[in-house]
């Protein structure tokens, strides 16, 4: 008897040490390694319950405090505002964040906290919730709403214009009201029912695709068509056909242990971050290489154009004909190369042939959906075409891809200007003038310009009737943002007063204030004609106002 009772004993804990060892290896075959992230800081949180990376910004939204934390990629507390309650929250591919508010509000506010936008309420209506479960945020900066409350995901543009709706058909189980809503590439929506503890696949037109036996809550997508989720303080890595990959964790304190995982995201460099919720921390967990995003990333596109120096030199210099053979001939040994596309677009677009260039453009998309330059020139081309609509589109996606795209904001705010759509157009130019770096000096005197108009407009006051006003509305927009080129607005607004014959006392304010601007204009790109000719044109106006 004794013997068997060994016998047994053993047999458990060989099972029992072979379970461990297993679990062990499939943890460290998930991660390479994991750390606390920010732990000096734990004594800030109250209720965390959602987290997002931003480049290599983590930012973290607390229920208890109502507030956003944004740490840098070391842990270190870089800034914090309150947003007020609110339980979810998502920031998009040009770094604003939009939360998922208590009282039913969608609210978009900018990288230090000042609020730009909001929209929403209660109720059942198209841009109405009942709950605000989940936002997400896709790769070109849609936002979708998930309302629990009504079982429906509503999708929104950037400026909060309803686009879309859904709700799911029935399948093995009735409607559903999903929660930790994630949407992959394919648009595809993925979440967990909790009525019949499983995580369903939604078509874009609302049709369940596809139920996993996995119970878990959803928390984030993974660079390369990876799901992780949570389930009992454990953290599993599936496939988007519901395979589970691998599995780590178990409760507890200890680093790859967790109290109630609630939120995860993941960088681009492919370190996981976990909100360990019931812990009041967050956890690193580092990845091996097949885990960094490097298909649309911006580096493997400029690892690309190490490959094309000699094309890329014979379009600098105009020979387009062979430039486009040497891109032919990389594209057949090299198809997946999305500069040599891009490249070879240009060189159509430089040639006219706006069909084949469009081609290219779109190919180069296909390989690198960050592309930000392929949609901007795709936006030029159908502008050159007369069609606007389709340019704004581009414009958008492009500054989406990349919020600094200065050029691709001017243009989306001359064409909202020009469909007298001031709001918007005002938007699009401030942030032009926030990155003027590619901006001409030329360029940037037309954006203040705008701006000076589009808010006159917006406040219906009659354009051009009071010079006074159009003044102060220059010297707003022109202090709120500074640029040594503001010297060409002050100019022109000294040109009005030529025709008012105003006192040489105010005409002096005026005439210091141009001049300067116009010398830092100068002094900061000395070789800009447009900073001696506004000189010199102001110089002329203020001889034929006091003489």
């Amino acid at each position: 008897m004794n013997a068997l009772i060994n016998l047994l004993t053993k047999s458990l804990i060989t099972v029992f040490l072979l379970f461990f060892v297993f679990d062990f290896v499939l943890a460290q075959n998930c991660y390479q390694k994991a750390e606390l992230f920010g732990e000096k800081h734990y004594h800030l949180f109250r209720n965390p319950v959602d987290i997002d990376v931003y480049q290599d910004m983590v930012y973290l939204l607390d229920e208890g405090n109502d507030m956003v934390f944004k740490f840098d990629k070391k842990g270190e507390l870089m800034n914090s505002f309150s947003v007020g309650p609110a339980r979810t929250f998502a920031i998009a591919p040009d770094g604003f964040i939009y939360i998922g508010a208590v009282n039913r509000e969608i609210r978009k506010y900018n990288e230090n906290g000042m609020l730009i936008l909001k929209w929403g309420g209660k109720g059942r209506e198209n841009g109405l919730f009942m709950t605000v479960s989940d936002v997400f945020i896709d790769y070109l900066g849609f936002i979708y709403v998930n309302d629990s409350g009504d079982c429906h995901i509503q999708t929104f543009s950037k400026e909060g214009d309803f686009l879309k709706r859904i709700g799911f058909v029935p399948f093995k189980g009735g409607a559903v009201c999903i929660h930790g809503l994630l949407v992959d590439r394919k648009c595809n929506y993925y979440g967990r029912d909790p009525s019949n503890l499983r995580i369903i696949k939604i078509s874009p037109k609302g049709e369940v695709l596809d139920e996993w036996g996995y119970e878990g809550l959803p928390l984030c997508l993974g660079n390369n068509n990876h799901l992780y989720a949570a389930q009992n303080n454990q953290l599993t890595k599936l496939s988007l056909d519901g395979a589970i990959i691998c599995q780590w964790g178990s409760e507890g304190e200890e680093i790859g242990q967790f109290k109630s995982p609630t939120s995860a995201a993941i960088s681009d460099n492919g370190v996981l971050y976990v909100l360990d919720a019931g812990n009041k921390r967050i956890q690193a967990f580092y990845f091996p290489d097949e885990e960094v995003a490097e298909e649309n990333s911006q580096d493997s596109f400029q690892k690309e154009e190490t490959y094309l120096t000699k094309a890329i030199s014979l379009y600098s210099d105009g020979k387009l004909r062979s430039a486009i053979q040497e891109l032919k001939a990389t594209i057949q040994s090299q198809p997946k190369n999305s500069a040599a596309y891009y490249y070879l677009g240009l060189c159509y677009t430089k040639k006219e042939k706006y069909v084949l260039a469009l081609q290219a453009f779109e190919q180069a998309l296909e390989l690198n959906r960050n592309l930000d330059d392929a949609y901007y020139q795709i936006g030029l081309i159908a502008e050159t075409q007369e069609d606007k609509e389709k340019a704004l589109e581009y414009y958008e996606k492009c500054t989406l891809c990349n919020g600094k795209h200065s050029l691709a904001h001017y243009k989306a705010g001359l064409i909202l200007f020009e469909k007298e759509n001031y709001d918007r157009s005002r938007r699009e130019l401030e942030a032009a003038f926030w990155h003027p770096e590619t901006l001409d000096s030329l360029s940037l005197y037309n954006v203040s310009m705008i701006l000076g108009r589009s808010e006159a407009q917006t406040l219906k006051k009659p354009l051009g009737s009071d010079y006074i006003d159009m003044d102060n509305l220059h010297d707003y927009f022109l202090a709120k943002k500074y640029r040594p080129y503001s010297g060409f607005a002050y100019n022109e607004i000294l040109d009005f007063y030529r025709l008012f014959f105003m006192s040489e006392i105010v005409l002096d304010e005026k005439l210091n204030k141009s001049e300067k601007y116009l010398t830092k204009a100068i002094r900061a790109n000395p070789k800009s004609p447009e900073g001696y000719l506004e000189l010199g044109k102001m110089y002329y106006n203020y001889f034929l106002l006091t003489n």
